[in-house]
């Protein structure tokens, strides 16, 4: 572990070369060696981002009351063979109040308190949502781990392949030293991994890559959060995976997607809030960008990860057809 004293030394002898180059020539440079270094966009830059433009981001709203239009996300998580689009503004507060509104608010609402009175009369024969379905998760840290938790938490089994040389560094954060291995006992990794199984497989192995294509054919959703080329180099990039099921659904989380000009640039939610703005937002006026307590993009992109999935899943149920 670094001192405090090293750790300034560092911040001085990086801010003094920092000095020398203009953030455009700092993040060319990151892109070219994959150095995760990110710059902290404001409005304007995020909308002429290369990666978010080319993978058609953006779209204009119009907005009357304002006698203006604005550009915003169209979407956050996508499917490869569907399109996105936003239907519709943001109403107005109270626009939708009217009369159908309320009664259709209304009627929904009796809806799901009789709903309400009929699973608690039959809680004791309940199964929950997601009983039977199986996930094959590849990946560490949280942003891919949080997305497929929800459907642990509701039946499915969810098998984590894991690396004993490489482990997920959510293991090794505030480790017990009760723990002889030091790998079981990080609360962070618990928290986001609860009612998962774990497998560790050497996937530079035919053995290893043999048994986890075994478990792929058994396998209702493949999921993973790595950089893009990873899963191809092992035989299970997507394109692969849904010739051989065409059932399977396939997801991946890695920060800028896997198309576009900067799709291999690495990086997790502390990279994905400064190119997001949230670190513009933050901070005194004047000084340093401080940037949001914690990873927020690893917090959000789950949520949207999770409500695709789960679309998916309910496509093929009338489908037949994987995503």
């Amino acid at each position: 572990n670094l001192s405090n004293d090293d750790i300034a030394r560092f911040e001085e002898t990086f801010a003094a070369f920092f000095a020398t180059k203009t953030r455009r020539e700092l993040y060319q440079a990151a892109l070219a060696r994959r150095i995760m270094l990110a710059p902290c966009n404001d409005a304007r830059e995020i909308l002429e981002h290369p990666q978010l433009l080319s993978r058609d981001l953006f779209a204009t709203v119009e907005y009357p009351q304002f006698e203006a239009s604005f550009e915003q996300p169209a979407f956050f998580a996508r499917t490869a063979s569907g399109s996105n689009q936003i239907r519709w503004r943001a109403p107005m507060v109270g626009e939708h109040n009217s009369g159908a509104a309320s009664r259709d608010i209304e009627r929904r609402r009796q809806m799901d308190q009789r709903a309400g009175a009929a699973s608690l009369a039959s809680s004791q024969q309940r199964h929950r949502i997601y009983d039977g379905l199986m996930i094959l998760e590849f990946g560490s840290g949280a942003a891919g781990p949080v997305s497929t938790r929800y459907f642990a938490d509701q039946g499915a089994r969810v098998i984590r392949i894991e690396s004993t040389k490489r482990p997920d560094f959510l293991r090794m954060l505030l480790r017990s030293d009760k723990d002889p291995s030091g790998l079981n006992s990080s609360p962070m990794f618990a928290l986001i991994n609860a009612n998962k199984e774990s497998l560790t497989v050497d996937m530079t192995s035919d053995e290893g890559r043999g048994l986890v294509m075994e478990l792929v054919d058994r396998a209702d959703i493949v999921a993973d959060n790595f950089s893009p080329g990873v899963m191809d180099k092992w035989g299970l990039g997507a394109a692969e995976l849904r010739r051989r099921r065409p059932e399977l659904i396939v997801v991946s989380g890695c920060l800028f997607g896997h198309s576009g000009p900067h799709c291999h640039y690495p990086g997790f939610g502390g990279q994905g809030a400064a190119i997001a703005g949230f670190n513009h937002m933050t901070g005194y006026r004047g000084a340093e960008a401080l940037g949001p307590y914690g990873t927020i993009t690893d917090s959000l992109s789950p949520r949207f990860a999770a409500a695709l999935m789960a679309a998916a899943l309910l496509r093929r149920r009338h489908s037949g057809k994987g995503e």
